[in-house]
């Protein structure tokens, strides 16, 4: 691929991106939007639950919360162990 067409597929991938960070802010779907990403991630790798939380260097078990729930914030990260 030339440099025209890398900037090409540049701009017009990032407008996209941020307006799906921008609409999923304002209308309370980031949780949602993140929770996703985790799992996409973890699946995209080929990794479980388990692997991905010794990767990160927390419980298997926020992992699950996190995948179910998209948020933090009631849980407490605990190392494993």
């Amino acid at each position: 691929m030339g440099y025209m067409q890398l900037t090409l597929l540049f701009l017009m991938f990032f407008p996209y991106v941020a307006f799906r960070v921008y609409y999923a802010r304002k209308y309370g779907e980031w949780e949602t939007l993140m929770r996703n990403r985790i799992r996409d991630y973890r699946v995209m790798h080929g990794l479980d639950r388990e692997a991905f939380s010794t990767r990160l260097g927390v419980n298997r078990q926020t992992i699950v919360a996190v995948e179910k729930r998209g948020s933090t914030n009631r849980l407490s990260i605990s190392p494993p162990g």
